[in-house]
């Protein structure tokens, strides 16, 4: 009867616990809605609140409470939202962010004992460049993309720049966690600059950049003078933080000019070598096309030219892709942009020499005659007026490459591009065609220093826009 009743005794503290647990008044009731609770404080963006919500469930399991089931699910679910927490705090960089905002979401994230202080920094860098690509999204079918692009590139970096340098000073020391299972003798622990992932971080966001700029297709238009400015600006708000790529700019807009430049006139080479027969109406006239850059007079397209139309759409090609460079004008660009004329002009000679066999030699007497009197001449010419003399060379090299030499250097040279294709005919009646040019020349020259005729042919001016077309 004893044990009896001392289990009744037990039997009826249980109902009476049970009895407490079910009234409308019972902190259990608080307990089982914390997980509730945490996910609209974590929504909200109590996130104070939350932390201390996770810290409970910590001590729910110090103290032993978790024997209980109900307790142990309670407390679980609170330490399992730490992740959900963690998230929600770095969603928030994933967007436009406020300084003194970003510095208490940091310190938050700093109480979370998940992540070390190398983790968090990439974290932040990492969904950074996600609010980034946000906003690359954004513009991706503006016109002037690439222009709104660096601006965005500017923005993001220089906010994320001064939020990183305020919560992670320089001054900041870095310790390693010894591992007692590493020979004291062989490790070395190399020691760096918190900074060192941030400028890692930029290196790699500048690449990205650039490669972008780099991979611009050919048929969209770029002012070349509005991006360079707008990088050259870039550049100078990052040196106050030890980050001035100004240096790197010239090289790359300067590779990105030609690389541009390259495929429109080898484009157009190709364009022409398609065509199957050549058609010139008319007679071909004995005089030559001579220019000279002394008088700043525009040169003027041979009207003998619209005899052949095909050469004609070629030349405007050619001419366009000319105009082009003028927003970004270089003197180092010379070399190339006359490379790569030379290039594209030794596939339109190595065409007509496919079509000697298949034209007759008459139609391919005028195609040599327009091309290697009038047309490379004219050419020629145009290119004279991009890079003139008094610009490109003389402030350089005014003691050692006089005008004369300037002129017959910085030309596309027929015979360089006779040697390159096969003999035949085609190249021995071009190669005439350039010494008649050249002793032309040198007559003008002749003529003009002795002070005894004045050239009435086209000539080249002094950077005026080539706006005429050919034909």
């Amino acid at each position: 009867m004893k044990q009896f009743d001392s289990k009744n005794d037990e039997v009826g503290q249980e109902l009476h616990h049970l009895k407490l647990a079910e009234s409308k008044g019972s902190h259990l009731w608080d307990v089982l809605s914390l997980p509730t609770r945490m996910d609209i404080c974590i929504r909200a963006g109590y996130y104070d609140t939350a932390y201390l919500l996770t810290n409970y469930g910590v001590q729910l399991q110090t103290y032993g409470l978790t024997k209980n089931p109900i307790i142990k699910r309670v407390a679980d679910k609170l330490i399992d939202a730490r992740y959900q927490l963690l998230d929600e705090l770095f969603n928030r960089f994933a967007g436009p962010i406020d300084l003194a905002n970003s510095i208490q979401i940091i310190n938050n994230i700093r109480k979370i004992p998940y992540l070390s202080s190398t983790q968090l920094r990439v974290m932040i860098l990492q969904y950074r460049d996600v609010y980034l690509e946000k906003r690359l999204l954004d513009i991706r079918s503006q016109p002037d993309f690439i222009l709104r692009m660096v601006e965005v590139y500017r923005d993001c970096m220089y906010d994320t720049m001064v939020l990183y340098l305020a919560v992670f000073p320089e001054n900041e020391i870095s310790r390693r966690q010894m591992d007692s299972s590493l020979d004291q003798r062989w490790d070395i622990w190399q020691t760096a600059t918190p900074s060192v992932i941030l400028n890692e971080w930029a290196i790699h966001n500048f690449d990205v950049m650039f490669n972008r700029i780099k991979n611009v297709g050919n048929e969209t238009p770029i002012d070349i003078g509005s991006l360079t400015s707008k990088l050259m600006s870039f550049a100078l708000s990052f040196g106050r933080m030890g980050m001035d790529f100004r240096p790197l700019i010239a090289k790359i807009i300067d590779e990105f000019v030609i690389k541009r430049f390259s495929l429109k006139v080898q484009d157009a080479a190709n364009n022409l070598k398609q065509c199957k027969t050549i058609e010139i109406d008319g007679e071909i006239p004995e005089a030559l096309f001579l220019s000279c850059t002394q008088d700043g007079k525009q040169p003027s397209v041979p009207s003998v030219l619209a005899f052949w139309d095909d050469l004609c759409i070629y030349g405007n090609a050619l001419i366009d892709a000319l105009n082009e460079l003028r927003s970004g004008l270089s003197p180092t660009q010379i070399n190339s942009v006359l490379k790569e004329l030379t290039n594209s002009m030794k596939i339109v000679v190595c065409w007509l020499c496919s079509m000697e066999n298949l034209v007759k030699k008459v139609v391919m007497e005028k195609a040599i005659k327009l091309l290697g009197r009038y047309f490379i001449p004219y050419i020629n010419s145009c290119l004279l007026t991009l890079y003139p003399y008094e610009k490109c060379c003389r402030p350089f090299y005014y003691t050692t490459c006089t005008l004369e030499l300037y002129e017959k250097r910085y030309v596309i040279q027929i015979q360089e591009i006779c040697n390159d294709c096969p003999n035949s005919m085609v190249t021995e009646k071009l190669l005439e065609e350039a010494n008649r040019s050249i002793n032309g020349y040198n007559e003008i020259v002749s003529t003009l220093t002795n002070g005894n005729a004045e050239v009435s042919e086209t000539h080249v001016p002094d950077n005026s826009s080539i706006s005429q077309e050919v034909g």
